[in-house]
């Protein structure tokens, strides 16, 4: 598996979202079934931790 951050929106003002995908997969990564969805277009840095752990460092909300 890997792990995918896709910046959507091409008619929209755009999101953020991360999926997983298989290694092998043939989906574009924007057409990805996506778990975590963040409005807006944002950095957003994702790592495996261990085998099966992986750690996403969300952006600081805004005031």
């Amino acid at each position: 598996m890997r792990l995918v951050v896709s910046h959507l929106g091409a008619t929209t003002s755009g999101d953020t979202t991360v999926a997983f995908m298989p290694r092998d997969s043939k989906i574009p990564p924007g057409k990805a079934p996506g778990f975590l969805f963040i409005r807006g277009l944002h950095d957003v840095p994702v790592r495996w931790t261990s085998d099966n752990s992986v750690e996403i460092i969300l952006p600081k909300r805004k005031s």
